[in-house]
């Protein structure tokens, strides 16, 4: 994990792993220097959306931000800039009513401060559940970028893995210069929809960096390396540049727990009795194990017919 951190994420192999929008800012920005804008601007639920409500609570709560994209000014080289990063823990980085909006007033911002825009984009597209308000984004943030460029202002976009949907057909692919991470992801509708609708086989490849930047899309293909320009600064601990703190050694499972974990073997599973006394409403089907079932490396089962019995209710795996 440290050599992997050291390498910014970045396997041997070439992989590149995602990284959060903080830890964007701190890979491409000058120490210190980023300054958020419009933090305040968090989704509400406009459309009383099913579930949307737990879905955006969940969302901050896992990605430790109030939307899925951070916007400010920043330094890079020493030369100053407005600057996006997308946060792919926040629903994929897709983009809703905030996100268009702050999209939009960060280029107003650099516009009238006459500041070139430097963006990082993740994002799994227009957001479902805001419908048709999510949609109209892509035509407010097109016309942000392009009022922006008719001021004689520079855009540069770093596209990574995923960037789909609107906003690639919108701010993402708009940009004067138009950067990729090797391997991404990048296209607009899925590549097993548009198989189905033009009824062809696609090309090996179809959606990757390197395809785009073969057709002329993308200008040119950066590996995940330090910013040769970066000011690092002193390494003062932040929530962009320390590495997470070590979880805890899981508590090794005893001969009595009622739920098998990896290390159990698989005659084990099925046939193993309730621990007396236990309050959990949770137990597992009696007999044997059923036909099609089989132990996975995460720890739980898989098959159509294992099941998990409550007192109150019943709900299958």
């Amino acid at each position: 994990m440290s050599r992997l951190w050291a390498a910014q994420n970045t396997c041997p192999c070439g992989y590149h792993f995602r990284v959060t929008a903080r830890q964007r800012i701190g890979m491409l920005t000058d120490q210190g220097s980023f300054q958020e804008l419009f933090g305040d601007l968090q989704s509400n639920d406009p459309l009383a959306f099913p579930g949307y409500q737990k879905k955006l609570e969940t969302a901050r709560l896992s990605s430790n931000e109030l939307e899925a994209v951070l916007c400010g000014t920043a330094s890079i080289g020493g030369e100053k800039c407005c600057f996006f990063a997308m946060e792919p823990g926040f629903m994929m980085g897709s983009m809703g009513t905030v996100v268009g909006e702050k999209i939009t007033r960060l280029f107003e911002h650099a516009q009238v401060h006459r500041l070139p825009v430097m963006g990082c984009t993740v994002s799994g597209g227009a957001r479902m559940q805001e419908g048709l308000l999510s949609l109209m984004q892509m035509a407010k943030t097109s016309g942000a970028v392009k009022r922006h460029s008719d001021s004689g202002l520079l855009y540069i976009a770093l596209l990574t893995d995923p960037t789909t949907g609107g906003v690639t057909a919108s701010f993402a692919m708009e940009a004067d210069i138009i950067l990729a991470e090797p391997m991404a992801t990048i296209g607009f509708a899925g590549a097993r929809v548009i198989e189905q609708t033009t009824r062809k086989q696609l090309p090996k490849g179809f959606q990757t960096a390197e395809f785009l930047l073969e057709h002329g899309f993308v200008d040119a293909i950066v590996p995940r390396t330090p910013c040769p320009g970066r000011r690092p600064g002193p390494r003062t601990p932040c929530c962009c540049t320390s590495p997470p703190a070590p979880r805890a050694t899981p508590r090794a499972s005893s001969t009595t727990s009622p739920i098998p974990w990896p290390t159990q073997s698989r005659q084990n599973i099925g046939s193993r009795p309730r621990r007396a006394g236990s309050t959990s409403p949770w137990r597992r089907s009696a007999g044997p194990r059923p036909p099609g079932a089989r132990f996975t490396a995460s720890g739980w089962w898989a098959a159509r017919s294992w099941s998990l019995t409550s007192t109150t209710s019943t709900r299958s795996n």
